[in-house]
């Protein structure tokens, strides 16, 4: 490529981010928008959970552990094939270094070959290892899971371009469409009487399928989604060498995030991840807290500048609240984890009430952690996520193969609580180091803030009086 087509690559992509830049009123602020993905968040988990208690209540332990490997196996795909498409499209055009349309006609091109790579690595999966990884599950079940794959990623693509624009109620929308269709689909089936384990897998496939159509027209009505003119190369070039870190410290992530169950399923059997997806399924829930914190902070720390001195101010601040609102809500849960748990699937699942007592510690560990992680991502340095993660990573496996023999599902949950506690202190100690901050300033205000605020309280005070 010459350098005279580089530069008008370059001008191009500033006309085209000028021309996109959204105006400072029509953005919503970070608590309303953090307040409103909270909400989809939520309302994506209770479909979410919806599901996984109907499948509960109709199929029992085995099935639903069955369900569960099922629908996870196209997502686990989609997160080894995506490429960190996701983050480096939110952290080029919240920071204004591309136009949205750059960033999508990439964003298409990459989606249509890893759907058709992802496709024929997932049949060769199911034809020669769907015994070790899915002992139990039908070939065909998995074959119709896997069809998801091409929308899992388009449907990724999309919001990220909306999530990287900060139209954060569409983007909200776009992602809550699929799990509260299927919720609804299966609910039919319920009423109906016609649930069983391969219906379930369709409908959920069917509605990725309606979910990526949405997001399409959804996105179309903010940028031109075929567009011959717009220049890729020089942004596919930035986006692979930010995305190729980011990709992996995120597949680290959702690894952490999966590994144990696919871990209980081949160590303790099929029953036993049953009971733990419950848990799992139960403690995401307290996660949607921090989630929604680190949705918002991604963007919005990028469109700061490196040198600007409220990034860290900003950053601590909002993973202080992240955490202390997690252990909020996670402390009422645990107190009622029984009572809930027999109300919602049935007292065959109350034996992982236990299990989901600990993993809510990796929970609240996670809500700080995750902020902390934007921030380094927000400023290019997603190397440092990554080491981390591959850290937690390896704590998490060999705490899962040294506790699950002796402590069942509850030493899962142990090794996966302990491998996020350790990657949270990991992130303070080199946050601490890199930006001159305290060490514990994500946890808990300092001496000196505490009695700052007690003298301007006490100053007020006073003025009223007078």
């Amino acid at each position: 490529m010459g350098p005279f087509q580089t530069q008008t690559e370059d001008a191009t992509d500033r006309l085209q981010t000028l021309i996109n830049k959204p105006r400072k009123r029509e953005q919503q602020s970070s608590a309303s928008a953090i307040a409103m993905t909270y909400a989809r968040q939520f309302l994506t988990g209770a479909a979410q959970l919806g599901l996984i208690l109907i499948s509960a209540r109709t199929l029992g332990a085995t099935q639903t552990g069955h369900l569960a490997l099922a629908l996870v196996f196209p997502k686990v795909l989609a997160a080894f094939l995506n490429l960190g498409m996701g983050s480096a499209n939110v952290y080029f055009i919240a920071s204004r270094q591309v136009a949205p349309q750059t960033a999508w006609a990439y964003a298409r091109n990459l989606t249509t070959i890893m759907s058709l790579l992802g496709l024929c690595l997932g049949a060769v999966v199911i034809s020669i290892a769907s015994e070790l990884f899915f002992a139990g599950i039908d070939e065909s079940a998995l074959a119709i899971s896997l069809i998801a794959l091409p929308c899992i990623l388009l449907v990724s693509a999309t919001a990220s371009i909306l999530q990287g624009m900060q139209d954060f109620p569409a983007f909200n929308r776009a992602v809550l469409f699929q799990p509260v269709l299927a919720f609804f689909g299966v609910v039919i089936l319920w009423l109906f009487d016609t649930v069983n384990l391969k219906l379930l897998i369709i409908l959920v496939s069917l509605s990725h399928g309606i979910a990526g159509i949405s997001a399409l027209v959804a996105l179309s009505l903010r940028i031109p989604l075929v567009s011959g003119g717009v220049p890729t190369g020089q942004y596919a070039r930035k986006a692979f060498g930010y995305g190729v870190k980011s990709h992996l410290s995120n597949l680290l992530t959702y690894l952490n995030y999966r590994t144990d169950i696919f871990l209980v399923n081949a160590i303790a059997g099929p029953s036993a991840a049953g009971l733990y997806a419950i848990a799992i399924r139960l403690a995401e829930q307290v996660w949607l807290i921090s989630q929604a914190f680190a949705t918002i902070a991604l963007p919005r720390f990028s469109t700061l500048t490196i040198t600007d001195n409220a990034r860290n101010k900003v950053a601590p601040q909002m993973a202080r609240i992240a955490l202390w609102l997690t252990i909020s809500a996670a402390g009422l849960l645990a107190v009622c984890a029984e009572p809930l748990i027999a109300l919602l699937f049935g007292a065959e699942f109350v034996a992982s009430s236990a299990t989901f007592r600990i993993l809510l510690i990796g929970v609240v560990a996670l809500s700080a952690s995750q902020i902390l992680a934007s921030d380094l991502a927000s400023r290019g340095l997603v190397g440092m996520n990554l080491t981390i993660m591959a850290l937690v990573l390896f704590v998490n496996i060999a705490g899962n193969l040294k506790l699950i023999p002796e402590y069942g599902i509850e030493g899962a949950a142990m090794a996966t609580s302990g491998a996020f506690a350790a990657g949270l202190a990991a992130r303070l100690f080199l946050t601490s180091m890199l930006f001159n901050t305290k060490l514990w300033s994500p946890l808990a205000r300092s001496g000196s803030e505490i009695r700052n605020i007690y003298r301007d309280i006490r100053g007020h005070r006073h003025h009223n009086n007078r």
